[in-house]
């Protein structure tokens, strides 16, 4: 124990020389980082075990019972459970290689997927298992890859939009893939060029804002150096040297993000020198570019990788092995730098053993943790081994979660949101928030007038966020982003800024319609109201949207995409009467009938108000006023004829209206909307009375008194009727309410030697 101490003593020693110039610390720490537990796995003969954490559990992947055939397997605990279970058994591999040469990968998806893959030298392949978000396992086995000579060293994570992306290295290649159906389909093989990999561990990590990068130890050329590349979307960019001109040797690292929101995301890598010195290197991933400074974390000889992860708050996990007098002596150690701190003094397990091949996963759950897999060999077995590493304290501030976390929220009133903070505990709380929307709140730029005074007592204190009035619109349903920011002013404990979304919806996306229940404005599918005035009362089936003949009219609401969906309306003749009528519901966000009208009615001006309302209660409004018409126009005078189109088949034809002149009580200008036509092939003594005449309204075009129409002499006729001689046609006007005139236009006629109908061509698609 006394050489364990002085180790101790001595890391610690190296951090604050290294480190005393990392800038001002915005938090005392109360306390240290803590080792809390470790334990066997229960499996034997395993080696290079991967980890990954999400807040359902603990994963731990690796491929047991080499050189037989083997299992791959993945081990599944609680975040706090003091051990793992039996694994679950995912595939089953081909034995006859090395065991070294089995190997798998873990990685948890931000929607809830977990996501194992496996690497079967006797079969040529690999492979890759997805569990759903709800903790089923999906029974399908997908192929990542077939036929890749030597693949070792995988890796595997998954981006924020769903993309999987699996990497792994093929003697001194480095290969990877992707998928962007959740792991059933693979992109072909692809390989990082220009440089050429070293046999040490491949490591992948995503970003919050959708980055991924990737690293490895490069080979040629010489000297060893640690590369990192970021993907674009389809494959990496070329690889950046991490280590610059250095002569000296470095590798085995890996790779992570912070969760910043762009452009404040940071990537930080970590690695060890070939001969002395555990090292990490950080930046803003907008400054990939640049050149990295590299920082020695400790001395002394480490072995194999050493692992680098952010957890949700941005504190910075290190874990390695540092070698001892000999291999047989490693220890595993860890080290965090918190929020706002420099690093904090190395912690270590209390094994010192033959272990190796340490990878870790941070996540902040009920503490902050850091959870590493190990190999622990006992005699020459290789088991796999798990330790449990915390940061200090409580860790201060929180999350805000807007309205219980709801999707969408409004209404006629709305002008604020109430804000929870969950992660919040009952000791170590702010007494100040500042708030933004749309972006971090800073100094200079924030929308609650600076810090404010919040004194919450835990988790369910209440703070209320107005929301501005540039946000308080009918635009879409856009999700605003809220950050804000926790601060203890005591001690000058300032909490990173974080985030929630919503949709506000305090308006009404849709349309509305309301029309003369006759017109053509009618869409289809509706069901009519079968009404006694609107049976055989006489009228033309269409006229102007502005006008009807009955108490009646249509109205056609319509979603345009309305967040919450619409849910009621009422129609009323007055916006002081809407209060005291039934609302009608709407069903799958649309209606379309004819009502009666709520109101009494007398020839003239027919106000209608109508109100529409989504599920949150937002209002819109709409204010027409027809014009209820049952006077029917008189056609005083003019003259139709009927004439043929030159090189339109002979059914098709013009008619010519001259000089028409009709009087209306309320159509304004020429006195008509429209003409009422029909057709006939015998004359008839009193059109408007004769009950065999088919008769089929059309809107007068212009606005003059003379005008003409396209018609054809087969509307309203039978098939039978459709032969050679003399055509009668008739008409009468009708005003904007579809009343027509008592009488009709002369008669006009037209005589067929033949009849030519209209042909419709068709391609000819044959197969």
């Amino acid at each position: 124990m006394v050489r364990i101490a002085s180790l101790v003593a001595a890391f610690v020693l190296a951090i604050a020389t290294v480190l005393a110039g990392t800038g001002p610390l915005i938090l005392q720490a109360q306390e240290g980082a803590a080792f809390i537990t470790e334990t066997m796995l229960p499996a034997s003969n395993t080696k290079y075990p991967q980890l990954a954490v999400d807040a359902n559990g603990v994963y731990v992947s690796a491929v047991d019972g080499i050189p037989d055939n083997g299992n791959a397997n993945l081990w599944i605990k609680g975040e706090e459970a003091p051990a793992f279970p039996a694994p679950l058994v995912l595939g089953t591999v081909i034995g006859g290689f090395a065991q070294d040469w089995y190997q798998t990968a873990v990685a948890t998806a931000p929607t809830g997927e977990v996501y194992v893959l496996w690497i079967d030298q006797g079969a040529k392949t690999i492979k890759i298992r997805r569990r759903e978000p709800n903790g089923v396992w999906n029974p399908a086995t997908f192929e990542i890859m077939n036929g890749h000579i030597f693949a070792v060293e995988p890796a595997l994570a998954v981006r924020t939009n769903g993309q999987v992306v699996a990497a792994w290295r093929d003697d001194k290649n480095i290969r990877f893939a992707f998928s962007n159906d959740r792991g059933a389909t693979w992109s072909p093989v692809g390989t990082i060029t220009a440089v050429e990999a070293y046999k040490s561990q491949t490591a992948l990590a995503a970003g919050p804002n959708g980055e991924l990068a990737i690293t490895f130890t490069r080979d040629t050329p010489r000297p060893l150096h640690v590369m990192v590349a970021l993907w674009n979307g389809s494959s990496f960019n070329p690889p950046v040297d991490v280590n610059g001109s250095a002569s000296a040797v470095f590798a085995d690292a890996s790779v992570s993000f912070s969760p910043d929101p762009a452009p404040n995301t940071r990537i930080a890598v970590a690695f060890r020198g070939a001969d002395d010195g555990i090292f990490f290197a950080e930046k803003l991933v907008s400054d990939f570019g640049g050149p990295w400074s590299t920082i020695q974390l400790i001395n002394g000889k480490g072995d194999g990788r050493v692992s680098i992860d952010y957890d949700q708050r941005g504190n910075l996990h290190i874990t390695w092995i540092r070698q001892g007098s000999s291999r047989s002596v490693n220890q595993l150690f860890y080290a965090v730098r918190p929020v706002g701190q420099g690093f904090l003094p190395v912690v270590g397990t209390p094994t010192v053993a033959p272990v190796f091949n340490a990878w870790g996963d941070a996540r902040v759950g009920t503490r902050a943790y850091m959870h590493v897999a190990h190999e622990f060999f006992q005699g020459t077995v290789p088991r796999p081994r798990y330790a449990l590493f915390r940061a200090p304290g409580e860790s201060f501030g929180s999350r805000p979660i807007i309205e219980n976390d709801v999707a969408v929220v409004g209404g006629e009133s709305r002008v604020s949101v109430n804000v929870t903070f969950p992660d919040l505990s009952t000791s170590n709380l702010p007494d100040q928030v500042r708030w933004r929307w749309g972006a971090p709140p800073t100094d200079a730029e924030n929308d609650s007038g600076g810090w404010q005074p919040f004194n919450p007592t835990g988790p369910a204190s209440v703070l209320t966020v107005p929301i501005p009035a540039a946000l308080r619109t009918d635009a879409g349903c856009v999700e605003r982003e809220l950050f804000t920011q926790l601060r203890r002013s005591a001690n000058n404990l300032t909490d990173q800024p974080r985030s929630d979304k919503v949709v506000i919806d305090v308006g009404v996306l849709g349309s509305a319609v309301v029309a003369n229940p006759f017109s053509r404005l009618r869409t289809s599918p509706f069901t009519a109201v079968t009404l006694a005035d609107l049976i055989g009362e006489g009228g033309a089936s269409d006229g102007h949207p502005d006008y009807t003949r009955v108490p009646a009219v249509f109205v056609e609401l319509r979603s345009l995409g309305d967040c919450s969906g619409l849910q009621n309306f009422a129609l009323a003749p007055s916006t002081a009467t809407l209060t005291s009528v039934s609302n009608l519901a709407i069903s799958g966000n649309r209606f379309a009938n004819v009502l009666p009208y709520p109101g009494t009615v007398a020839e003239g001006p027919m106000p209608v108000i109508l109100r529409m309302r989504d599920a949150l209660g937002n209002p819109m409004m709409l204010e027409r006023t027809l014009t209820y018409d049952v006077t029917a126009p008189t056609l005083n005078s003019g003259t139709l004829q009927v004439q043929a189109i030159d090189g339109a088949p002979s059914i098709i034809v013009n008619l010519q209206f001259t000089s028409l002149n009709v009087t209306d009580n309320f159509y304004p200008g020429r006195g008509f909307w429209g003409v009422w036509l029909a057709n006939s092939r015998t004359p008839v003594a009193n059109p408007a009375a004769d009950p065999t005449l088919v008769w089929v309204p059309v809107e007068a075009p212009g606005d003059g008194n003379s005008f003409t129409i396209v018609w054809s002499l087969a509307s309203g006729l039978p098939e039978a009727q459709l032969t050679a001689g003399t055509y009668y046609v008739y008409a009468r006007a009708l005003d904007g309410a579809g009343n027509p005139s008592a009488t009709a236009l002369p008669v006009a006629t037209i005589s067929l030697d033949q009849v030519t109908l209209p042909q419709v061509f068709v391609p000819v698609v044959s197969r």
